[in-house]
């Protein structure tokens, strides 16, 4: 059935924020041409931030979707940069998404389930096939992505937690920072974590002493609460996912994430057993079904993401500690999206290296494209460009989003680990960068 994807990625965000607008002009705008990734032909992109068009002809040409006008809709982003408002004040868009999406089968799917996008779909005389209308005007999704709320559903799961304080203003915030601090070890340079309980991709995050800290957070915080937690050291950081629909809750991954000087780039899957030990990967996956199972209960349905830090114990046995929950389509769903779009029930067997914000010089997918195009391994061409071509290769490099600000991202599919580094690494020189895959 045809689907309106609705990338309402500005939602993950808190729009009492006083840094909103800025972060989502930054960071969340990077965000919207991953999402031709999740269509299948006959769908429809509405994005209130241009793609560029060479990358449009890429994605569509991968995955068989037609011509880019025919999947692309632009919407005039609004002033309050709410894709909602974009839809509700641009008339030409509105007309054309009611004249497009006409006909038996079609639904809206959110990036962020919202009552926004439920309103959207009132607009556009559209279903959303997620969770019930009610619970989301309840604030049941709001509060599955609360990162406050996760460590009380994580308890109540018998997960591991980081243990801390919050504070909901800016006089408790410094209060909190001093009382943490007189907990810790070493009182001047031990470091404390300060994470704001709804910001996505890690924006809300700052970390540091206690005197550092308490120089920056007049800037930096504005409303809301926040968490105050020791800064842990992690051997590794993994991401789950869990598949909530009307059967139950199903697994479907777990990866390991790549994090470099605080910031995601990307993540290798399948995670991988640490120092001989694989016991901590099986508490994920049972501690992710807990967790599942109990959203699922309580009426939940979508991608449930949810990050873990690993770290040893006292007796040296490697530990999964909650971080946080993301109750929408996340970094890792839309490169899996891929793989079975790509590469059908094959994907499961194949090894993925993604990496976001590789560095490069290059300004334009066309050129980044021509820099990848004649790599090979074994003889093959590894720069995929067809459905034909990923059917018979069944492996592959796929450029997963245009450059912007000196990066770019990729994701390399392989039979073995040793295809998707040693292909990761060519295209990383191809790119201009030395950094390490």
């Amino acid at each position: 059935m045809p689907k309106l994807f609705f990338p309402n990625t500005e939602e993950a965000l808190s729009q009492l924020d006083a840094s909103f607008t800025q972060i989502f002009m930054s960071k969340s705008r990077k965000m919207f041409a991953r999402f031709l990734y999740g269509l299948d032909p006959g769908d429809i992109l509405a994005t209130p931030i241009p793609i560029e068009l060479s990358f449009q002809k890429y994605a569509c040409q991968l995955l068989g979707l037609g011509q880019p006008t025919e999947v692309v809709l632009d919407v005039q982003l609004a002033a309050s940069c709410l894709l909602g408002d974009s839809i509700h004040q641009d008339s030409h868009a509105l007309r054309e998404l009611r004249r497009r999406c006409q006909g038996p089968g079609w639904y809206l799917e959110p990036y962020y389930q919202s009552p926004a996008a439920y309103q959207v779909g009132d607009l556009l005389g559209l279903p959303l096939r997620v969770t019930p209308r009610r619970l989301v005007e309840r604030d049941l999704v709001e509060a599955i992505n609360d990162k406050d709320f996760c460590k009380g559903l994580g308890l109540g799961a018998s997960c591991r937690v980081v243990e801390g304080l919050h504070a909901d203003n800016l006089s408790d915030l410094s209060l909190a920072i001093e009382r943490l601090t007189a907990t810790l070890e070493d009182k001047r340079q031990g470091r404390i974590m300060l994470r704001k309980v709804k910001c996505a991709g890690g924006c809300g995050n700052m970390s540091g002493t206690a005197s550092q800290l308490q120089e920056r957070i007049p800037k930096w915080y504005s409303l809301g609460r926040v968490l105050v937690e020791p800064f842990l050291d992690f051997v590794e950081v993994c991401g789950s996912l869990t598949l909530l629909d009307g059967v139950g809750s199903q697994l479907l991954a777990i990866d390991r994430q790549v994090v470099r000087d605080g910031h995601w780039q990307g993540f290798d899957y399948p995670a991988v057993p640490l120092q001989n030990q694989k016991a901590f990967l099986e508490e994920i996956a049972a501690a992710s079904q807990r967790l599942g199972r109990a959203l699922h209960l309580a009426g939940a349905r979508g991608l449930l993401n949810v990050d873990w830090g690993i770290k040893p114990n006292a007796q040296g046995i490697l530990e999964p500690i909650l971080l946080e929950c993301n109750f929408r389509h996340n970094g890792l769903s839309y490169v899996l999206d891929l793989g079975k779009r790509l590469f059908g029930e094959y994907w499961s067997r194949l090894f993925i290296a993604s990496r976001e914000e590789c560095p490069t010089s290059l300004t334009d997918s066309a050129t980044v494209l021509q820099a990848l195009e004649f790599l090979t391994y074994e003889g093959e061409n590894v720069l995929l460009r067809s459905p034909l071509q990923a059917h018979r290769a069944r492996r592959g490099l796929v450029l997963t989003s245009p450059p912007l600000h000196g990066g770019v991202s990729i994701a390399v599919f392989g039979d073995s680990p040793e295809y998707t580094q040693s292909v990761l690494r060519m295209a990383m020189r191809a790119l201009g960068t030395g950094s390490n895959p």
